[in-house]
């Protein structure tokens, strides 16, 4: 039976899902959830698939799960495979410390850069505060340069092979360059630059995002 993916293929965090999902080689079934109408936020929604009004959300023969990353990992437990996570004391430590600087420090300086630069003015009408976005810009470049580092000594964000951490990152460097402008600030460092071209070439990636 085919997973039924509750999302948008434009969210960030549903094309984290569908890269996963692509990568595994799972069937599924995406039901597109219309944003800009509030369709996830709607009473039927929030009481069925997601209580926080977000997306994305899934049903797996009767298992519901929403929230992007714990999906993602539910979805390599159920299909072990290239993007398990490792088994090895190290591994481990080095997966789930590039786990939680995504988490920690990149997912919130793009997050908050898409809601000044963009979702700010649509949703209140408000500017942006130059201030904010200039400290934004400062954490963003900490962890950009921090992946330089990184990537000058390994091929991956967690280590030798392709992981569930490139598919976390990778929906937000595409709306990095994408949709916020900062498509710069990768191509300037040299080793993330070249990290995120052999994600773009991934066929999974391609797919889900018709590149």
């Amino acid at each position: 039976m085919a997973i039924t993916v509750f999302g948008a293929s434009y969210s960030t965090r549903t094309q984290r899902v569908l890269f996963v999902l692509e990568k595994l080689g799972l069937a599924y079934e995406l039901q597109n959830v219309n944003m800009q109408k509030g369709e996830h936020r709607s009473p039927g929604f929030v009481a069925s698939h997601h209580p926080f009004g977000k997306l994305p959300a899934i049903q797996d023969d009767g298992i519901k799960l929403f929230e992007s990353r714990a999906i993602a990992r539910y979805l390599v437990a159920k299909q072990p495979g290239p993007l398990s996570v490792p088994t090895d004391l190290a591994a481990i430590g080095q997966f789930e410390e590039a786990a939680s600087v995504e988490y920690s420090y990149f997912d919130p300086a793009v997050s908050k850069l898409g809601w000044e630069k963009i979702f700010k003015k649509m949703v209140t009408g408000q500017d942006a505060d130059a201030s904010v976005v200039a400290q934004l810009e400062w954490e963003l470049r900490q962890v950009l340069d921090y992946h330089e580092t990184i990537l000058a000594e390994r091929e991956w964000l967690a280590g030798s092979n392709f992981s569930l951490i490139e598919v976390f990152n990778a929906p937000w460097f595409n709306f990095l360059a994408e949709r916020l402008g900062y498509s710069k600030e990768i191509e300037s460092r040299p080793h993330v630059q070249a990290w995120w071209e052999r994600v773009r070439q991934d066929a999974a990636w391609k797919k889900i995002t018709g590149t």
